[in-house]
């Protein structure tokens, strides 16, 4: 409800720390309660983690895997943040609804590296 009534352009749902996932249960948890507003995934995305994930979300934030060894104060690793963005493509290929704002359907990074 606060994407309706605050007029929220999404709704961010992270894990219990840095770098960790929400479950998928509490990812679907959210996309009901999001309604129309695009559910975006906070922490926690890794390749391994993009079939079950990608499809219950709209776009992420991705940070930390995406830098050298995934460490969060390291520089951005290119060859670790090209292996997510394929692996979020290939599980977009298959998602069950299509995915909004964020890492698009189509490859285009707009998702924050921080």
């Amino acid at each position: 409800d606060a994407g309706q009534r605050g007029v929220a352009d999404a709704v961010v749902v992270s894990g219990p720390s840095t770098g960790v996932a929400p479950e998928p249960m509490q990812l679907e948890q959210a996309r009901r309660g999001a309604g129309s507003t695009p559910l975006w995934l906070g922490s926690g995305l890794t390749p391994a983690r993009c079939p079950e994930i990608v499809p219950l979300i709209d776009g992420a934030l991705v940070g930390s895997w995406t830098k050298e060894g995934g460490q969060v104060t390291a520089a951005v690793d290119s060859n670790r943040a090209a292996e997510l963005a394929a692996a979020f493509r290939a599980a977009n290929r298959t998602a069950r609804r299509p995915v909004g704002k964020g890492v698009s359907r189509h490859g285009e990074h707009t998702a924050s590296s921080s």
